[in-house]
């Protein structure tokens, strides 16, 4: 009997100190588990119009502050329009106002620390949002699915930026990412179809799974010298990215890292990358132009998959495997340079779609003979050693390229050096023009395709492609 009073006791006790009550139109929890003489905002079925939350609140008598706004407290209230938030709120609940589809204006005050997870998901309407610098905290999915979003200033007092944080925020124009970042999460602006430019500051060590996946404006991208990692998808599918800075921080590329980006034409790997993912680089169907470092093992799966307009690539003597699908339907290529003696053993995927007849292998000196009863190597035509159409590992230039391209009658080198000679080979390797100029009188040449070896006076050398109507 005494154990069922003490139990009775305590629920009354409970009940005294867990209440809910409405004042002004907005409910409000107290209770046992909050400090003294505070209270929260709590749940509400419906909410309509515009909310104001006063830093205070009376109720029998007692005077309470109202110091956060409770998980879930306008979830779903698609009739809020706009909410006021006193300077005495320091934590805005996970989903606090969730699904507020009409909510266009919040105003956070500089006393809030924290903003839970999903904290304004699916809040269609809201067009802007300032976030103090007393924020130290915004929770994953916390401005998921905004679609009136088109800014955003994140303070330098957050140090990381979670998972889905802006995901599919597809208004979003501008996006301040301070230097106190050092973090980027999974999705965190995946989707954000609208950001133009990205300023990704030094801080920063670590780029997430899909953090930028389809962000389809952006155009240019300077990844800084902190970053280390670049997570999977993490650029796939930025479409409209043309130029790509990795910097020689970066030791990994993730799968399907810049996947489908399909205006990206040229990129430079650092020698500090030791792994390619799977599919990293697959679908740039404007890439013509990348580097493998020496610092790379192997070629992972499906790497430079569906690169259409890749011409040539260069393999260095630090790679023991190439994998399925690496150079698959690069349809464009025209020229493989190997710089190994001995073959790596390869199957039909890895130049899968390839037309071997008239692609050029460059292989070491002496190195012919084992390239020739190498399997699927043997396919390419011709086969030449180093020192005769090829020079083994070519040095790459973004500086040179040749125009116009299908061309008749003159041909014309633009580069920012000097041109000792020009030769021109046709797909069998056979020499047959050389030039000391830059513009090439060709008009005598038979229609079809044909190689340009360019060397300088610096001593590099390039190898282009061009087609003579």
């Amino acid at each position: 009997m005494k154990k069922l009073l003490l139990i009775c006791s305590l629920l009354i006790v409970s009940s005294i100190h867990a209440t809910t009550f409405t004042s002004g139109g907005i409910n409000y929890y107290i209770g046992v588990d909050l400090a003294p003489n505070t209270a929260r905002v709590s749940t509400h079925g419906y909410f309509f119009g515009a909310a104001t939350i006063p830093a205070s609140v009376t109720y029998n008598g007692v005077t309470y502050n109202v110091t956060s706004i409770g998980d879930s407290a306008f979830y779903g209230c698609y009739g809020l329009t706009s909410i006021s938030i006193p300077n005495s709120v320091t934590y805005i609940g996970s989903a606090a106002f969730k699904g507020c589809y009409d909510l266009s204006s919040v105003s956070i005050p500089n006393s809030v620390t924290s903003i839970g997870e999903s904290a304004f998901y699916g809040s269609y309407n809201l067009t802007s949002v300032s976030i103090p610098n007393s924020v130290t905290s915004i929770g994953d999915s916390a401005f998921q699915n905004c679609t009136g979003l088109t800014s955003v200033n994140i303070p330098n007092s957050v140090t990381s930026i979670g998972d889905h944080v802006f995901y599919y925020c597809n208004s979003l124009t501008s996006v301040n990412i301070p230097n106190s970042i050092v973090s980027i999460g999974d999705s965190a602006f995946y989707a954000c179809s609208s950001i133009a430019s990205l300023s990704i500051p030094n801080s920063v060590t670590s780029i997430d799974s899909q953090a930028f996946y389809e962000c389809t404006s952006l155009t240019a991208l300077d990844i800084p010298n902190s970053v280390v990692t670049i997570g999977a998808a993490a650029f796939a599918n930025c479409s409209g990215l043309t130029s790509l800075n990795i910097p020689n921080s970066v030791t990994n590329i993730g799968n399907s890292a810049f996947s489908s980006c399909e205006s990206l034409t040229s990129v430079n790997i650092p020698d500090s990358v030791t792994s390619l993912g799977e599919y990293a680089f697959s679908s740039c169907t404007s890439l013509g132009s990348v580097n493998i470092p020496d610092s790379v093992t192997s070629i992972a799966e499906g790497t430079f998959y569906n690169c259409t307009s890749l011409t040539d690539i260069s393999i260095p003597n630090s790679v023991t495997s190439i994998e399925a699908y690496a150079f698959g339907n690069c349809t464009g290529l025209i020229a493989v340079y190997v710089n190994l003696d001995t073959p790596i053993t390869i199957d039909d995927t890895v130049f899968y779609n390839l037309y071997y007849s008239n692609t050029l292998l460059t292989v070491p000196t002496g190195a012919t003979t084992a390239y020739e009863a190498a399997a699927y190597w043997q396919n390419f035509n011709p086969i030449e050693e180093s020192n005769t159409l090829g020079t083994g590992i070519l040095e790459k230039s973004l500086t040179v390229s040749i125009y116009p391209n299908p061309v008749k009658d003159i041909l014309t080198i633009q580069s920012d050096k000097e041109v000792q000679f020009v030769e021109l080979f046709n797909l069998q390797g056979q020499k047959v023009k050389t030039f000391n100029k830059k513009h090439l009188p060709i008009s005598d040449l038979a229609s079809g395709v044909y190689l340009i070896k360019i060397s300088d006076l610096e001593g590099h050398q390039h190898i282009k492609r061009f087609i003579k109507e």
